[in-house]
Formats: C-alpha cells, sequence, structure tokens
C-alpha cells in the first residue's frame, strides 16, 4: 500500500524549525518529509458487532474495517531541531478491503513516539439477553464504534505490526466499552479412568455463559450487567473478550455459568468392573453441590494479562435408568 499523504501541519511547528548554521535550506520551510528514515507500520483494523449462536456454538461477528483512514500522529517536538515545537503532524492512510492498512512514517534519527487511531462510525451490535427454552436470546444495539489512541515508540527502519481494534459507545445509555480484556473458563467434566478413578476430561462443546458486573456504568438506576456466551475448545477452555471500560480493570464480579447438557451414554467403572450408564445430563458442580444458577469469581485486569476460572460438572443419571451404584456425590472431582 505505502500510501503517505500529510494530512496537518499545525503552524507552530514551522514556526520553530529555524537552525543557524544550515546553509543548504532554509529550516523554516522543513516538513515531514524531509526526514529519510522511515519506519513501516502495518496491521489490520477491526470491530466487533456482538454475538451469535449457530449449530450449538457461540461465535464473535468480528469484522474487519474496510476502506477506512488510519491516522498516525506525530508530535512536533520531535521533529523540531530544538525539541521546542508545539501542534502535532498528522499523517493517513487507508485500509484495503480486508481491512489492511500500511504506511511508512518518516522519522529523525532519535526515533518518536507516534499515535495511531481511526475515526468513528455508527452501527449495531447484537447482545446476548438471556437464556429461554434452551435457546440463548438476543437483541440488536445502536452504537458508535470509537477507539482509543494506540501509542508506538519506533526509530527509523524499525518494521511494526499493529492490529487496531475499536470498542463501541452504547448510544441509548451512553456506556463506553472502549477496549476489551481476556478472560477463559477452563470446564472439567467427570468421568471415570477404567480403574475406577473419578477424574476430569477437557473437552470441546460445552456452552458457558457469563455474566458480567460494572459497578461504575449505571443503566435504569441500577447497576448495568451483560452477557456473554462461548463454547469450549478441544481443551476444553470458553475464551472471552469482555467489553471493558480499560485494560486495567480490577474487582470485577463475573458470574460463570455452564449450561446443562444431555448424554447418551455414560461409562461408569469400579476397581472390578465396568459399566454403562443409558442416559444422564452433565450439570455443574460447585463445593460438593450441584449448582443451577452458577457461581460467581472477581476477577483483575492489567495492561499484560487477563483472567482464567476453573469450574466442574458431574454427571446426573436420568431417573429411572440402572445406575450400578452411581452417585455424582460419593466422589470428590
Amino acid at each position: 500500500m505505502n500510501i503517505l499523504k500529510k494530512f496537518a501541519v499545525f503552524a507552530a511547528f514551522a514556526a520553530a524549525m529555524t537552525v543557524a548554521g544550515c546553509s543548504d535550506q532554509d529550516q523554516s520551510s522543513l516538513s515531514i518529509e524531509d526526514f529519510q528514515g522511515r519506519a513501516k507500520i502495518s496491521g489490520t483494523v477491526s470491530y466487533n458487532e456482538g454475538q451469535a449462536y449457530n449449530n450449538g456454538k457461540y461465535t464473535e461477528l468480528n469484522k474487519v474495517a474496510a476502506n477506512t483512514p488510519v491516522y498516525i500522529r506525530i508530535s512536533n517536538s520531535y521533529l523540531s531541531p530544538n525539541g521546542n515545537a508545539s501542534g502535532y503532524t498528522t499523517l493517513e492512510t487507508l485500509t484495503d478491503a480486508n481491512g489492511k492498512y500500511e504506511i511508512e512514517v518518516p522519522l529523525p534519527d532519535q526515533g518518536a513516539r507516534i499515535y495511531l487511531h481511526a475515526p468513528s462510525f455508527t452501527g449495531t451490535r447484537t447482545l446476548l439477553k438471556s437464556w429461554e427454552n434452551g435457546s440463548p436470546v438476543f437483541e440488536k444495539q445502536e452504537v458508535v464504534f470509537e477507539m482509543a489512541s494506540t501509542s508506538l515508540s519506533v526509530v527509523p527502519n524499525d518494521i511494526v505490526f499493529e492490529n487496531l481494534k475499536y470498542g463501541f459507545v452504547e448510544q441509548e445509555n451512553e456506556v463506553a466499552l472502549v477496549t476489551e480484556v481476556p478472560f477463559a473458563v477452563k470446564v472439567g467434566l467427570g468421568v471415570f479412568q477404567n480403574s475406577g478413578t473419578p477424574v476430569l476430561s477437557y473437552e470441546s462443546g460445552t456452552s458457558v455463559v457469563i455474566r458480567v458486573r460494572y459497578d461504575e456504568i449505571s443503566e435504569g438506576g441500577s447497576v448495568m450487567y451483560r452477557n456473554y456466551g462461548s463454547t469450549t475448545d478441544y481443551n476444553g477452555e470458553a475464551k472471552f473478550n469482555i467489553p471493558a471500560p480499560r485494560k486495567d480493570w480490577s474487582d470485577v464480579r463475573i458470574e460463570i455459568k455452564a449450561l446443562p447438557f444431555h448424554v447418551g451414554t455414560f461409562g461408569y467403572s469400579t476397581y472390578s468392573s465396568q459399566y454403562t450408564i443409558m442416559g444422564g445430563t452433565y450439570k455443574q458442580y460447585n463445593g460438593g453441590q450441584l449448582v443451577n444458577d452458577g457461581v460467581y469469581t472477581y476477577a483483575s485486569f492489567t495492561e499484560e494479562s487477563g483472567a482464567e476460572r476453573e469450574i466442574k460438572m458431574v454427571f446426573v443419571p436420568d431417573e429411572g435408568v440402572l445406575t450400578y451404584g452411581y452417585a455424582w456425590y460419593n466422589y470428590n472431582w
């Protein structure tokens, strides 16, 4: 792409660009293009339109921002020989049809700190409202997709890959969730080894819903909650990118609910025998009890790290089936 366009140079920059002893050109006429050093910045610009549920799995509605401007802002103090210029110089490039951008940024020899962002736009997000009759219920929200500036320190000849992602502001209540924090739930399913030892198995396909409390945000006179869904992968992990007001976000209350699911058979083993129980349901388990409404935890997030929790589910036989003496509460999962 390599598109470089001078977008704006504040008048204060030109006024400050004077140096004694330079005879090749009038230093007050220098522009950013006069710097020979270059750093290449590239990446993808994207946004998230919420969630969907298809074929028993949650999916994220991630989109790329095609044909969207990306602005790179540099303080004129980095460009001034005396380091005392005010204002900013802004460069612009444009994403392609796949949301990818690339730009070469002229820099002084000592490098500079630059700021990347893209303009806001309106759209909709699909929000998980509840779970009824075995299916998720969604609703659409009008939002403004906004992006906080990303700061990078670069020097000439740097090659930097920096993906940019929009946050959003809900138009109805002006809630600003401008970033995301990673959260994972590992789901262990109670099974038996052939020796009769109870163990946890980590498998794909389990639906997990979390309910996040936003203590600093009010909605309808009460604290705001939002629901998010995910489906475990082959490591038994349900992964979430929780919309957040900031990266450093502490003491966030999160309720975790693994949705029950039915299986046709369950292998039950003792030290001497192996049996097959014909039908039952896996249900969430905590502290020796079945949990119908999930469990809650508090998590803290930083710029560098997310959070992870583990929950358990046990097999509960259907009424009337032969259990061969199996009872979920007899075992320490």
